[in-house]
């Protein structure tokens, strides 16, 4: 049966996770994430979207992307999967594909579950056992969110709007939002996001 195509849109939110082939690693050690942040850098200024969240996991990727006219999600992705898979090989000395098959993308209702969905990416290594607390892990956005540092590669003022219409409070806000949901049960989390709250295409 063919795929069906992906639906695309000017400023369409996308959540769009890409794993490693067999649950393999796709990241050994830190300058491997550095290289992937620097093509995924590269990838916003050749198509223009921009980057809301991330979180690069050890065999898996989160991403939350708004589209631009200037590329679909599709051939963003494409050209940062394969970028990144030649650097990948030629780096560890290996062969054939990083990932495995087409990355995944759910299109976000923006008003209702966006704010939701980047407290999902934010606490995978919590929920992953990794750590107790998403602020101690390096390899996401969600130290731009809490520090109230300023850095074009996150387009942060969306998400931190839907929290309170007070500037001075956002930061303090997102961060106990984004607390409240590190006791939940990992499983139901992940259910009550995704039951109807995302259209996986």
């Amino acid at each position: 049966m063919p795929r069906k195509p992906r639906l695309h849109f000017e400023g369409a939110f996308y959540h769009v996770t890409t794993r490693g082939n067999n649950q393999q690693k796709i990241f050994f050690n830190d300058s491997d994430r550095k290289k992937y942040l620097y093509f995924l850098r590269k990838a916003k200024e050749k198509f223009h979207f921009r980057l809301h969240a991330y979180i690069l996991m050890q065999n898996h990727v989160h991403l939350i992307i708004e589209t631009s006219e200037q590329g679909t999600i599709s051939e963003i992705m494409h050209w940062l999967n394969t970028n990144y898979t030649k650097y990948f090989n030629w780096a560890h000395e290996k062969i054939g594909h990083l990932f495995q098959g087409r990355f995944h993308s759910a299109l976000i209702d923006k008003d209702a579950y966006l704010l939701e969905v980047s407290r999902y990416v934010h606490l995978n290594p919590v929920r992953a056992g990794l750590l107790k607390h998403p602020k101690n892990y390096k390899w996401s956005s969600y130290s731009i969110y809490i520090n109230g540092s300023e850095d074009n590669f996150i387009e942060k003022n969306l998400i931190l709007s839907m929290i309170s219409d007070k500037v001075n409070s956002h930061t303090n806000l997102y961060r106990e939002f984004v607390e409240t949901g590190i006791g939940e049960d990992s499983r139901e989390f992940r259910e009550k996001l995704y039951k109807g709250l995302l259209q996986p295409k």
